[in-house]
């Protein structure tokens, strides 16, 4: 059955078919743009949950290429100097002393002996070479013993935190002291480095300046003077030489100054510092001549300055 529709009338039933006749006509256009038939695409803003995800993809990538970042660093870098960063690394093969044995500077029975060790004692085990290993000594360097001492622990390795330096954020402000305005050393740290370690082992005693017994201050000039630079005899003397260092420059060579007397007008210990955190003193507390490191508690507390 059909009504008949005035002209007036028909007039917004033909609006209503032209615009669905164009709704069509868009959508098959844009259909036929696609790879297949049925497809369409409309493009619309994001959502907030799309925008989220987004979100939450990129700092995730982010994230990831941070971490590779930093496992290259630890991989392949050096380890940082400065700063409170830490960063657990590998440093080497765990091996156990097994018989007590006589460790040396280099891999040769002829060479300077560093100390002994006795049996029991897990060390990392850096190199080889021939019947010897290199172990890591306290200080960072190499020390070398025949491998008939050492059993290998096949599949561990020893880990360690570095950077091994974390001074007292306000050990800047403690350097109120008068100092000189040019270096005092500036010869090889190596043959400095060789002198210092040749009193490893000799006792404290308040006031000595021999290999039988030597304080803190008298290591120090006994050390620089070997290589012919002068020092005063005492601690609170030897600071007014050189020029100040900031804990996060120092280098091999330094002087080290700790612990402030009641008062605050003196220094009362020194020693040398020999890289990676880690520096050699006569101490009380270590009944004589030794190697510590400034990252322990109590070194990073007393720290005063710094002198080179």
């Amino acid at each position: 059955m059909y009504v008949k529709l005035s002209p007036k009338s028909r007039r917004p039933y033909r609006r209503t078919l032209c615009s669905a006749v164009l709704v069509c006509v868009c959508i098959t256009g844009v259909a036929n743009h696609g790879a297949a038939d049925t497809s369409i695409t409309v493009n619309l803003p994001p959502s907030a949950a799309a925008r989220q995800l987004a979100h939450q993809l990129a700092k995730a990538d982010m994230q990831r290429k941070s971490a590779q970042h930093q496992d290259r660093l630890t991989r392949y870098s050096s380890p940082p100097s400065r700063g409170s960063e830490q960063r657990n690394i590998i440093v080497g093969k765990l091996g156990e002393i097994v018989a007590a044995a006589v460790i040396h500077r280099e891999a040769r029975w002829n060479s300077r002996t560093i100390c002994s060790a006795t049996a029991g004692t897990y060390v990392a085990i850096k190199q080889q070479s021939g019947s010897w290993d290199g172990i890591l000594m306290e200080d960072g360097t190499i020390g070398w013993l025949q491998d008939a001492n050492i059993q290998h622990m096949d599949g561990s390795a020893v880990l360690a935190q570095t950077p091994l330096l974390a001074l007292d954020s306000a050990a800047k402000n403690k350097d109120v002291f008068p100092h000189g305005t040019s270096p005092l050393f500036n010869s090889s740290p190596y043959k400095l480095m060789q002198i210092a370690y040749g009193f490893l082992g000799v006792p404290y005693e308040w006031g000595g300046n021999t290999h039988q017994g030597i304080d803190c201050s008298g290591f120090v000039k006994r050390v620089f003077a070997a290589l012919g630079y002068e020092l005063p005899r005492t601690a609170d003397e030897q600071i007014d030489v050189g020029v100040p260092v900031l804990p996060e420059d120092l280098r091999c060579g330094d002087r080290l100054y700790f612990e402030l007397s009641r008062d605050g007008s003196r220094v009362k210990h020194t020693g040398i510092y020999l890289g990676n955190g880690y520096f050699i003193h006569s101490s009380v507390t270590r009944h004589g001549v030794a190697i510590s490191n400034l990252a322990t508690p109590i070194w990073r507390n007393l720290f005063v300055c710094a002198r080179r």
